[in-house]
């Protein structure tokens, strides 16, 4: 994820680069101009009215860019239409990082309506941590390994709370957000240590909300997604903790305040996530 200085700094080399191609008829040597705007982008060379694949000259030296007018008005409104988006997606996003410092999830009217208004989860903790302490953890090993996630993803932890449970998360945001979900691995310590590897009902709740929530949620909010993501997390573990059969042994701590259908299903023993705001209960998926 790059800031808005770090943007402005690369589209002014793309800019620079525009000039070059703009004011040569022909490029003898394009790793001169390489060393000091970067890299020919194919919107770059749009934007600056040229369509062609840079070869080396030594494979194809009759190859010669040509500069059209029309190429460069035709998809100049297309490009500061991403540029704009961009700029607002890192806004949206810097805006609900600092209501999340005050432990403040914002739910616009939209998302509200899709969940009961009772919730009793808590978020306690949410603060930024380094790259180099998460990335020996074996969930992130194997996610770097298989090219899900990279080192310029920002990192995050937060902590809900309910009663004695404490559920942990580590909240991992792409640089493409919110075109891409943030990705959200669970570990919970109520009674014992559980993770979603060891724990099925929370791998399925994991899934719930790097998966299920992106696909419900309407288009127009989706700039406020990770704040979706994380309303979510709040609703599902209420449903967790509520809905566990640990829970009915012993005094019982955790006093069912939703309406279920049905508690669990199937041999697995899966947990009712979906919630049906019609009719005020939670269903299966």
């Amino acid at each position: 994820m790059y800031s808005e200085v770090e943007l402005y700094s690369s589209l002014s080399a793309r800019y620079k680069l525009v000039r070059c191609y703009n004011c040569c008829t022909r490029i003898e040597d394009i790793h001169q101009i390489i060393e000091e705007a970067g890299y020919p982008y194919h919107w770059v060379q749009r934007v600056a009215g040229l369509e062609f694949l840079y070869v080396p000259n030594d494979v194809y030296p009759h190859v010669t860019p040509k500069v059209n007018n029309f190429t460069s008005s035709s998809h100049m409104d297309q490009t500061i239409k991403a540029i704009r988006s961009r700029l607002s997606a890192r806004l949206s996003l810097y805006k609900l990082l600092l209501s999340l410092e005050q432990l403040n999830v914002p739910v616009l009217p939209e998302i509200s309506a899709l969940y009961p208004h009772k919730v009793i989860a808590k978020l306690k903790e949410w603060s930024k941590i380094p790259w180099s302490d998460i990335k020996e953890k074996e969930d992130c090993m194997e996610l770097l390994e298989l090219g899900v996630i990279s080192e310029e993803w920002m990192s995050f932890r937060t902590v809900v709370e309910r009663g004695s449970a404490t559920l942990w998360a580590l909240v991992l945001v792409p640089p493409n957000y919110p075109e891409r979900a943030s990705l959200f691995l669970l570990s919970l310590d109520w009674k014992q240590l559980r993770t979603s590897r060891t724990d099925k009902a929370l791998q399925e709740l994991e899934h719930e909300i790097n998966m299920s929530v992106v696909n419900f949620i309407p288009q127009k909010v989706r700039y406020n997604l990770l704040a979706c993501q994380l309303h979510h997390l709040l609703v599902g573990f209420d449903v967790y903790l509520e809905t566990d059969p640990d829970a009915t042994e012993g005094p019982k701590e955790f006093s069912q305040g939703k309406i279920f259908l049905r508690i669990a299903r199937g041999r697995d023993r899966r947990r009712p996530y979906k919630y049906v705001a019609k009719l005020g209960l939670f269903t299966h998926r």
